[in-house]
């Protein structure tokens, strides 16, 4: 059994006359945690680091984007499977921007693949691998975007 204090970057964009999207990355077949499955940039809390700060860290990580965090959108404690072991987890899960929306993504090897959706597109069986917390939490941040 571990615990872990991780975050979530909700990365939200709306480019002018287009509807509000989100950032997906697609984790890869070979990662411990949650493989081949569709997330928001992720990761673990450092020791002595505050979450605000894990979020902008990890979202430069695992994408290459510079991000500027907008607020905290939520605050959960679960406990997940990874392999044949329990994992607890408390999520910090953050609504972000990136600070230049010129910026390329540049997936890191915990990810294969990645995809800016709409609100609508996020009801794609494609992206059913999305974790039902964590798509409402999305759903919400469309609609405050409206």
């Amino acid at each position: 059994m571990s615990f872990r204090i991780s975050v979530e970057s909700v990365i939200y964009r709306h480019l002018q006359d287009m509807p509000g999207e989100v950032l997906l990355v697609k984790r890869a077949s070979d990662c411990r945690v949650a493989p081949n499955v569709w997330n928001v940039p992720a990761g673990k809390v450092d020791f002595l680091e505050r979450t605000y700060e894990a979020v902008v860290r990890e979202t430069s990580e695992e994408t290459g984007l510079k991000v500027k965090v907008v607020q905290l959108l939520s605050e959960d404690a679960f406990e997940i499977r990874v392999g044949d072991d329990k994992a607890y987890r408390n999520m910090f899960t953050y609504l972000t921007q990136a600070t230049d929306n010129d910026q390329e993504v540049k997936l890191n090897k915990e990810h294969t693949q990645f995809k800016w959706v709409t609100e609508k597109e996020i009801h794609s069986e494609e992206y059913a691998s999305l974790m039902p917390r964590l798509k409402q939490i999305i759903l919400e941040v469309f609609k405050s975007h409206e």
